[in-house]
Formats: C-alpha cells, sequence, structure tokens
C-alpha cells in the first residue's frame, strides 16, 4: 500500500506472497549494482511500479527502491496481516530489511460499513485473541529493524505489558530518525526517557485527548537530544517548559502548542532553547475561547501587549526565522497575538470557512488582525491556505453583503513599507465551489488594486492525513477534479494575468500533476490604443517546463513550507 501511484506491483505481491508468477521472466543483461541503483533512484514510485512488472528482473531489481518509499497508514487488522506476510518473516527470502517507513493508525476512520468497524475494533481492543492488531503490530515492528521512519497514531494498548513492549522494541530501533507517536494518558517520566534516544532527528508527540494538554515537565525528558534534534513538534501542549540550560541548537523546525504569558512565553521559549530555528508552525487551540468576543479580545490584547514587551527587552537575542505558519486550529489571531516584530520571508495564514467567518463583523476583525501582522513581520511571500467545503461558495465564507472580499484584505496593507510582490493561494479539500463565485473569481477582482508580480494558486484537495484513506469513489472524484483544473490551468492562467498590470510569473500546481507555469511577456504600450486595449494585449503567456517552474519557486521563496514540517 505505497504513497502516490506506485502501489500497483507490491499490491500484487502483498495478495501473492510467495510467487511472482505474473511476472515475465525475459532474461537481460545486467548491469553493475550501483549503476542501476543511481539510475532507479531518479524514478517516481509510478514508474518504478510499471518498470517492475515487465519482467522478473525488473521486479528484482526495483523491489528494494519500491519497499523505501512511504508507506499508506495500516487501518485494518487484515492490512496488517497481509503485510506481515509480504514480510516473510523467518524465511531466508525475508523482506523486512527493505522497509525504512512504516505508519500505523488502527483506530483511524475508514470506508468500511458501520457492523465491520465495530468487528474490527473489537478485535483490536481483544488481546486474548491470538491474533489481535497489537500482536500482529508488534511482531511486525520487532522484525523491521532497519526502519527510519515510524508513526504510531490511534492505536489503543490493551494493557501495561502491550505498552512497556512496544516502547522497548521502538527504543532499540538502531536507524530510528523520525519518530511520530500519540502519548498515552499514563505515560510515565520512564517511558518518555526511554524514547528519545540520541539518534532521532525528528521528534513528534501527539496527546490522545481532544483538547490542548499540559505537559510542564515533557521537555526535560529530551535533553538527550540535544545534539541530533532537527525538528521537534508538540502540537497539543501548550504549557511545555522549557528549563534554563536545555538548548537544541540544531533544530531548525519547531512546532508548538499555542502559549500563554505564562509559565513561560514564546520569546523566552525561542532565545533559551531554539537559538538556531529556521520554522516556526504554531498549533493548536489559543487560550482564550473566542478572539471574536469582547472578553475573548481583551484577552487577545492582553497577550499581544505582553509579546510586545517580550520582544524589545532582547532585540538582538532572537532567531533569524525563515517561515511563520500555523495549523487549522490557530488563525491569524492567534500569530496576531504573538506580535513578533521582525522581518520574516514567508508568512502562511489560514482560513477555513467555518460558520463564525459568515458574519461580515468577524470577518472584517480577521481581516484587520490579518493587515497588522503583515505589517508586523514584513514577509516577502504571503501563503493564504483555504478550506473550502463542496456545500459552500467562496463569497458565502468571505463576506455576503460586501463587495470586497474580506479574505484578501491581507494584501492590503497600508502600514506596510514596500508593497507585497509574491502571493500563494493554497486551495484546500473540494477545489470547486458548487455554487457562487471561486476563490481565483475573488482574487481577479483584487489584482487590478495589487502589485503583485509572482502569484502560485495550489490545488491539494484533501489534506494528507485524510486523503490517504479516501475511498476508491472519492479518489477517483478527487483525481477527476485535479486532471479537470489541470486541463484549464492555462485559461486560468490567462483570466489571471489579464486582471493585473504586474504579473510576471504565474503557477498553478494540483495534487498529483506536475506544476504549470507561464512567464508573462509584456509588449510595449500601444500609444494609439485606450488602456483597456493595453491591458487586454499586452501580455503574453510563455509556459516554462516544470524543472524551470520549480526554480522560480525556490528563487522566489515560494517553496511550501508545510512539505518541510512533519505532518499534523
Amino acid at each position: 500500500m505505497l504513497a502516490g501511484d506506485g502501489n500497483t506491483f507490491l499490491a500484487t505481491c502483498m495478495d501473492h506472497p510467495d510467487d511472482l508468477r505474473a511476472i515475465s521472466k525475459l532474461s537481460l543483461v545486467r548491469i553493475n549494482y550501483d549503476v542501476r541503483e543511481h539510475i532507479m533512484s531518479f524514478l517516481p514510485g509510478s514508474s518504478l511500479s510499471a518498470l517492475a512488472m515487465t519482467c522478473r528482473y525488473f521486479s528484482e531489481a526495483a523491489f528494494p527502491s519500491l519497499c523505501r518509499l512511504a508507506w499508506l497508514p495500516f487501518c485494518l487488522h487484515e492490512d496488517l496481516l497481509s503485510f506481515r506476510s509480504f514480510l516473510r518473516i523467518g524465511s531466508s527470502t525475508h523482506r523486512w530489511q527493505y522497509i525504512r517507513k512504516l505508519d500505523f493508525r488502527l483506530r483511524w476512520l475508514t470506508s468500511e460499513p458501520l457492523h465491520e468497524i465495530t468487528e474490527l475494533t473489537k478485535l483490536s481492543h481483544d488481546c486474548d485473541h491470538p491474533e489481535s492488531m497489537m500482536d500482529v503490530l508488534l511482531h511486525t515492528l520487532r522484525a523491521c529493524r532497519n526502519l527510519e521512519s515510524l508513526h504510531i497514531l490511534n492505536v489503543d494498548l490493551c494493557n501495561e505489558h502491550d505498552t512497556q513492549v512496544l516502547y522497548q522494541i521502538i527504543s532499540t530501533l538502531p536507524a530510528l530518525a523520525k519518530l511520530r507517536m500519540e502519548l498515552p494518558q499514563d505515560v510515565t517520566d520512564r517511558m518518555l526517557r526511554k524514547l528519545a534516544k540520541p539518534h532521532l532527528r525528528t521528534l513528534a508527540f501527539y496527546h490522545r485527548m481532544n483538547y490542548d494538554a499540559g505537559a510542564p515537565e515533557l521537555i526535560q525528558h529530551l535533553c538527550s537530544l540535544r545534539q541530533s534534534l532537527v525538528e521537534l513538534c508538540l502540537p497539543k501542549f501548550h504549557d511545555c517548559v522549557f528549563p534554563p540550560g536545555v538548548v537544541f541548537p540544531y533544530a531548525q523546525r519547531l512546532t508548538i502548542g499555542f502559549p500563554g504569558p505564562t509559565p513561560q512565553s514564546l520569546p523566552d521559549v525561542l532565545r533559551q532553547s531554539f537559538p538556531n530555528l529556521l520554522h516556526l508552525r504554531m498549533a493548536g487551540s489559543a487560550p482564550w475561547h473566542s478572539s471574536t468576543s469582547e472578553a475573548g479580545r481583551a484577552q487577545l490584547e492582553s497577550l499581544r501587549e505582553h509579546h510586545e514587551r517580550e520582544w524589545r527587552s532582547k532585540p538582538n537575542a532572537w532567531p533569524a526565522l525563515a517561515s511563520l505558519s500555523c495549523d487549522r486550529k490557530t488563525s491569524e489571531s492567534g500569530l496576531y497575538g504573538l506580535a513578533i516584530p521582525r522581518h520574516i520571508p514567508y508568512l502562511s495564514v489560514r482560513f477555513d470557512g467555518s460558520a463564525d467567518r459568515w458574519d461580515t463583523k468577524t470577518a472584517r476583525i480577521h481581516a484587520s488582525r490579518s493587515a497588522v501582522l503583515v505589517t508586523d513581520v514584513r514577509p516577502f511571500c504571503v501563503e493564504l491556505r483555504m478550506t473550502i467545503l463542496s456545500h459552500q461558495s467562496f463569497r458565502t465564507m468571505a463576506s455576503e453583503d460586501d463587495t470586497a472580499c474580506l479574505e484578501f484584505n491581507i494584501l492590503h496593507t497600508p502600514a506596510y513599507p514596500s508593497p507585497l510582490l509574491r502571493f500563494v493561494l493554497t486551495i484546500e479539500r473540494d477545489v470547486v465551489a458548487t455554487k457562487g463565485e471561486t476563490a481565483t473569481d475573488a482574487l481577479c477582482r483584487e489584482l487590478p488594486q495589487l502589485s503583485l508580480t509572482h502569484l502560485l494558486i495550489r490545488h491539494c484537495g484533501e489534506p494528507p492525513e485524510l486523503r490517504a484513506l479516501l475511498g476508491e469513489n472519492d479518489m477517483l472524484a478527487q483525481q477527476e477534479r485535479m486532471a479537470a483544473i489541470n486541463a484549464s490551468a492555462h485559461e486560468t492562467a490567462s483570466v489571471l494575468v489579464e486582471a493585473s498590470r504586474t504579473l510576471r510569473w504565474v503557477g498553478i500546481q494540483t495534487h498529483g500533476q506536475a506544476l504549470r507555469s507561464w512567464e508573462v511577456l509584456r509588449m510595449p504600450p500601444n500609444s494609439s490604443a485606450s488602456d483597456a486595449a493595453q491591458l487586454k494585449t499586452a501580455a503574453v503567456l510563455q509556459e516554462l517546463d516544470e524543472h524551470d517552474g520549480q526554480k522560480v519557486l525556490v528563487t522566489e521563496g515560494m517553496v511550501d513550507v508545510e512539505l518541510s514540517f512533519v505532518p499534523l
């Protein structure tokens, strides 16, 4: 069950783990192993899978590379059983040595009927069953000794013994560099110290409860990671205390729950513990009930004032961040409360289309805070990540009785010292509204008043944590929508360029498709034509290949920062 389109060959192996009768026995001249591995390292999973189905030689040659790719989450009992058979544990032709990444989400949502979910859930909780989910999971982990990345989410541990065994296995994986897992409510200090092995480079801990949890003593058990940790993700722990002297000098990415004025403010955390941090992502609910109610606004402003004083106290002591972003629970109001008075090249804010945004007054409050946020951090590039549900139109979510789209107010910042030149619009969930105008339509109305030179629109479909769990019909429907958007990309780019006097580059990227981008060539003005005619004829689109388009994204600082973070 490989991520992407590279699952055809391995799916055959999973269904028939002991033979490859469907593969041709065509003989080929063998080449040097190192040369072959180097060539195959450039192939995507779909190409490797197709190559492996051609003949026995390529099936054997491509097999290790395919196994090293990212696997989809294992959610069902039968998936685990099939995978264990695939590994051939105990056989002379075992395959466990090729497995580098595993993802277990055994209580995750499935597309199965309710009665089947009930039976599977019962089975997963039945610790006396000779082949329970936990038995198979532990057996699989014991075998896969070369794991480099391990995700364990939504796993119900039946008893303390299972918990101890699981933690013991994880702590003895010699090559493990990336660990992402939920902590049970009864996690002990001993368990935490056992997991925090010095070779870990990425560590993500989540809490089992739905509400944000406090864990003031969590950090002191991670001291052994000080010389190795590159990324720390604690999205649901809002009051972690970073003791003085605990420094993570090589950490570049931090995801942390939104802090309050006590017990430790964010400026203190960054200054003391993360001196070389580059990417900061705020996660979890902010420490107020509603940032738009009177009490919530007062609390938010008080928190902002507190952070302003902290930033001013030691203006030269803070790390030079490259990006600032937030998760789905933390709106731009949360970032507004941080009051970071420093230039940050990449700023990413979210708009999730929740019901409270439909009120014009509320939308104006959020829009005003967005503008202040941009003025605070003075970014080179702004990204607006939107979640658009299929039953809503974009205009309904933004403002029903206002001609301006308030969510794009972040692009209009009078106090900003220079015009914003680079903008990324990322659209998640459903990609096309079923009624009214789309987000692209609304953006076109804003472009004449903007000075943008580079514009990228990303269509992501379902977020990564849900994409892997889509049913077959939903998966096909999403692929069809993405293909339709990709096919009409040139037309969309033409409309955007026609609406703008300043655009020099336009890119449109859809999930599963190559980036399409165009350089905008501006023709000399025609003095004999009217202004309106000049706007329609002065721009010519020249399409770039994907490599050149990606180079533009890197050069202009428009690469998706979410790709560098562990998924939430």
